[in-house]
């Protein structure tokens, strides 16, 4: 009866609870019951992501990133505004937001796509020449509906205790 319960308290653990990356580029809150992207099918420098359920085709979704930056965290906002402005997207810096890694840069966009209007968060830290970046992705109709989650994932992240010697080992 016992292994049942310990079973059962695993599954619950990892279906409900924070979705960590074994510490090495960081970690958040991933919301209830949303499931883990397998890594295989991601982007190099997108490390994890996790997508919500949705009847339309954009599921809601975060995602960490990490990128070598040798400029400051404001040269590397104002390459990505241009690039993004450059694209015909809205982009409005709104400050910073606390974490639990300390204060990170804050950036809405929003971009055309052929499913609607898709309207991105993004919360920036840079640490060893590295850009920290976790992306929350919804369509804009629905934004507000997961931006308490997405505030509380963000909210909740946090860069390893210990940083890699070398970003090239990314």
């Amino acid at each position: 009866m016992k292994p049942k319960i310990i079973l059962f308290i695993i599954a619950l653990v990892l279906s409900t609870s924070a979705y960590s990356l074994d510490n090495q580029f960081g970690s958040f809150i991933s919301p209830k019951g949303w499931k883990i992207i397998d890594k295989k099918l991601l982007p190099g420098n997108v490390k994890c992501l996790v997508q919500g359920r949705t009847l339309n085709d954009v599921p809601p979704s975060l995602n960490l990133a990490v990128e070598n930056c040798t400029s400051s965290l404001e040269n590397y906002l104002k390459s990505a505004k241009s690039i993004f402005v450059s694209k015909g997207d809205s982009w409005q810096q709104l400050g910073t937001i606390k974490t639990r890694s300390g204060p990170a840069a804050l950036v809405l966009i929003t971009q055309d796509s052929p499913f609607g209007q898709v309207r991105l968060m993004q919360a920036f830290i840079q640490q060893n020449n590295v850009i920290y970046l976790l992306t929350a992705t919804a369509l804009k109709e629905e934004f507000n509906k997961y931006y308490s989650d997405f505030f509380k994932a963000f909210q909740s992240f946090s860069l390893p205790e210990t940083f890699l010697s070398d970003p090239e080992e990314f």
